[in-house]
């Protein structure tokens, strides 16, 4: 996957957690999103930036944002409730 560079903030499958804040299943849900997802997904969850402000870094629509974040928060809890069975 290649890296995202958005300002100060760099998104790649290596640095998805580059301050720790996933680890293994979280993270290997995290990976098997498509990189649109991943992108927008770690910019709010674990970067704590505002969706109007990954929008206007990403150069992409607020809607658009929260489109890729609410299907990034669906597929994590679905792949994430299959994990504890």
């Amino acid at each position: 996957m290649d890296g995202f560079a958005v300002e100060r903030h760099a998104v790649s499958a290596e640095g998805l957690a580059p301050r720790g804040n996933l680890h293994g299943h979280s993270q290997s849900i995290l990976e098997g999103l498509p990189e649109a997802q991943i992108v927008v997904f770690v910019l709010v969850k674990l970067e704590k930036l505002a969706g109007p402000e990954v929008a206007v870094n990403l150069k992409l629509s607020v809607r658009t944002v929260r489109s890729r974040l609410r299907l990034a928060r669906v597929t994590f809890e679905r792949r994430g409730n299959k994990g504890r069975r």
